[in-house]
């Protein structure tokens, strides 16, 4: 019998999740998202930047849904606006993008007190943790990159 590459092993990526791509770690974290909504890099420069563009990505996906409406006096236009998304011709192609430094799979399971409830997971799929905010996240990621060489 066939023994599966880790790609084949799995069946889909979460629309409720983002592959999370680092390539540079100085004071701050540097990279990209990618998400089920195109095959487009969404790129960030801090862990502030992350958690935004990560946000808007959920309610651009419309899930997980937010369970509380954000108030605004004002119409904003969002960044994600600006992307003209290219769908995925093969969904499972998400697994091949990666970090130079590392990368990860962060499955937001709830958004609950304007925070993110979820899983922590290595590029092979592995949990690593749960969090129960982006505090929590934020440190789980802090820890495992504490240990790499900065680029």
């Amino acid at each position: 019998m066939k023994e599966l590459t880790n790609m084949e092993n799995r069946t889909g990526f979460p629309a409720n999740a983002l592959r999370l791509c680092i390539d540079r770690k100085d004071e701050d974290i540097h990279g990209r998202l990618y998400c089920m909504a195109g095959e487009e890099a969404v790129r960030f420069d801090s862990f502030i930047t992350l958690f935004m563009l990560g946000e808007e990505i959920f309610d651009y996906l419309h899930v997980p849904q937010a369970y509380q409406q954000k108030r605004s006096f004002r119409e904003v236009e969002g960044y994600l606006d600006s992307i003209d998304w290219t769908a995925w011709e093969e969904p499972l192609k998400i697994y091949e993008r990666h970090g130079q430094l590392a990368t990860y799979d962060i499955v937001v399971q709830t958004r609950k007190k304007t925070s993110w409830q979820g899983l922590l997971k290595n590029e092979e799929g592995s949990v690593l943790a749960t969090f129960g905010s982006d505090l929590e996240l934020l440190h789980l990621l802090e820890e495992n990159l504490s240990h790499m060489t900065v680029l």
